[in-house]
């Protein structure tokens, strides 16, 4: 078993299956079914094999920039679909409908960039006929444990018996994990020169280390950084604010 096989899918999964069981609770509370989750899961499957079977023409995009520009947009598309779900909380019990598309939309671009990523990481070792086996299943560990969290965390949170209160903590961790991707957009933007690059704040790699295990599924759940910029907080904390005060005015609870 190879055990960076372990982490690296675990932490490409974790993000992915955070986002999917949360947002699964929220719509079972708020009795909008489960069709809009499988077909968000079969829409981002599909998607995420087509964008790793074309990997190679997008890295040439925009000067071979082409691969971060577009995981960074679908990361900002995952923000604007997050506030458009914390919006849709407000309305009537009519217009509901829409937090399934936002739910779905955010599952499905989750699923596109951090499925293809696991792709890419496999079929990099595909021809190594020494080193497959003990990849794959260590990639299978790290799948079927962050599925597990997954699993558990749903289950955990519609036993919830203070349901408004459990919406309100759905939402806050929600968006601590919606704005860690937004700033890991940030990251990849200023890789490629789309965001000046600036001098890093403070350096808290000897404490956390961003290639370790925690630093890693830091990185995955909160957008974890060793050296940020003022990008990094600007934008991390600017998104914070914006989703925590659409929490506040939400209006809709279920009892």
């Amino acid at each position: 078993m190879n055990l960076d096989a372990v982490i690296i899918v675990l932490r490409e999964v974790l993000e992915a299956a955070v986002l999917a069981s949360l947002l699964l609770a929220l719509a079972q509370r708020l009795s909008l079914g489960r069709t809009w989750f499988w077909c968000s899961l079969g829409i981002g499957g599909v998607l995420a094999w087509l964008y790793a079977d074309a990997i190679g023409w997008v890295s040439e995009l925009w000067d071979y920039s082409g691969q971060e520009i577009c995981n960074a947009a679908m990361q900002i598309a995952i923000f604007c679909a997050f506030c458009f779900l914390l919006a849709t909380l407000r309305l009537d019990a009519r217009r509901l409908g829409s937090l399934s598309l936002a739910s779905a939309v955010i599952i499905a671009l989750a699923l596109v960039r951090e499925l293809s990523e696991i792709l890419l990481y496999l079929q990099s070792y595909a021809a190594n006929e020494a080193n497959v086996l003990p990849v794959m299943l260590g990639s299978a560990i790290g799948f079927m444990t962050g599925v597990s969290v997954g699993v558990m965390l749903y289950f955990i949170t519609l036993w919830a018996v203070d349901w408004q209160r459990a919406q309100v903590v759905i939402l806050w961790v929600l968006s601590v994990v919606v704005a860690g991707i937004l700033m890991q957009a940030v990251s990849l933007l200023m890789q490629v020169d789309r965001l000046p690059q600036t001098a890093a704040l403070w350096d808290s790699g000897a404490l956390i280390d961003e290639r370790s295990t925690l630093g890693q599924l830091l990185y995955a759940l909160i957008g974890y950084e060793a050296t940020p910029t003022i990008w990094h907080i600007g934008v991390y904390g600017g998104a914070l604010l914006v989703m925590l005060l659409l929490i506040q005015t939400s209006k809709r609870t279920v009892p």
